[in-house]
């Protein structure tokens, strides 16, 4: 009996039983994983169904006067485009 052959047949076999218990693991672990999610996404529902917003403190005036500052200078303001006319010596004239 050839013992190198039933070693690589052992080797082989177990292998095999490796991978089907790594992808069992996997499988357990995306199962465990979308359970999390739906959970998490439950508990997320219900704290903000559950948060009553006139319960908390109100908007600091000096806050919000900055806060509405820092939305103005963001807004895109026109580009104001000048024309500049230029005379016949090379001068600039004011438009009219």
């Amino acid at each position: 009996m050839d013992y190198q052959l039933v070693l690589l047949g052992f080797i082989v076999l177990q292998g095999f039983l490796l991978l089907k218990c790594v992808i069992d693991v996997a499988r357990l672990i995306e199962n465990g994983l979308e359970e999390l999610d739906s959970n998490l996404g439950l508990a997320i529902s219900q704290v903000v169904e559950n948060f009553a917003m006139g319960s908390g403190e109100p908007i600091n005036p000096i806050q919000q006067a900055l806060a509405n500052m820092l939305s103005n200078s963001i807004k895109p303001r026109d580009s104001g485009v000048i024309e500049v006319l230029q005379g016949e010596n090379g001068q600039f004239i004011k438009k009219e």
